[in-house]
């Protein structure tokens, strides 16, 4: 089985009134785009603890997670 690095990142759906939060790229390749908040898992830390981060680093907004929408991989 050949091995694989690891490189999980998190984004956090916020809908609410039928509307879905989005975030406007600060810095980086997509600065100036909207997506959803987003970033990585540090060392340590539960992808769900990580997406409340990054919700709340990004957006000011709490929430609380309900699930897992969906997973990706790239080799």
């Amino acid at each position: 089985m050949a091995s694989l690095v690891c490189d999980l990142g998190v984004a956090a759906r916020v809908i609410q009134d039928g509307k879905i939060l989005l975030v406007q790229e600060a810095t980086g390749p997509h600065n100036g785009k909207w997506g959803l908040p987003k970033g990585h898992v540090e060392p340590g830390e539960s992808p769900e603890a990580a997406a409340l981060r990054e919700l709340a680093e990004e957006s000011g907004y709490t929430g609380s997670v309900m699930g897992l929408v969906g997973v990706r991989t790239a080799l």
